[in-house]
């Protein structure tokens, strides 16, 4: 009788047991499946861009440094550094510095960084993809720069 009680016994904490352990990994689902919901980074938009909004021919490279150029097309170059404030899934704050100011800028991509729209004082940017190596061929080209 007594070995009876006892496997009837372990037989109730073993079913409990593995009750305890299903409830727990469907509550994990959920978080997990919210983790994996990829955040946009800087590597994803890092790069070089050519201006497709009603400003033509500015030319953007985001830099491996925190470093951010902006070439217009009077010839003129705006050199910035930036820190991340916040990033989304197709989105990444940064807060821009010069030597006199800080603007916070909203860099959004549907599409991984292949393109970007960069929002600087209320002001929208679309940017498209250049190719590493055509880059400064298109700044001499267009603008005769560096």
């Amino acid at each position: 009788m007594k070995r009876l009680l006892i496997v009837l016994l372990i037989a109730l904490i073993s079913v409990g047991c593995s009750n305890k352990n299903s409830q727990q990994s469907s509550q994990a689902t959920p978080e997990s499946s919210q983790t994996s919901e990829k955040n946009l980074t800087i590597e994803d938009v890092e790069g070089y861009w050519e201006c497709k909004s009603d400003e033509e021919g500015i030319l953007l490279k985001l830099g491996w440094k925190n470093d951010i150029d902006l070439y217009y097309s009077d010839g003129s170059k705006e050199k910035n550094s930036y820190n991340i404030i916040d990033s989304d899934s197709n989105s990444i704050e940064i807060e821009m510095r010069d030597e006199d100011k800080t603007t916070n800028i909203i860099i959004k991509s549907d599409d991984n960084g292949e393109t970007i729209t960069l929002k600087r004082n209320k002001k929208e940017h679309y940017f498209i993809r250049i190719p590493k190596d055509k880059f400064y061929v298109k700044l001499i080209e267009d603008y005769g720069g560096e």
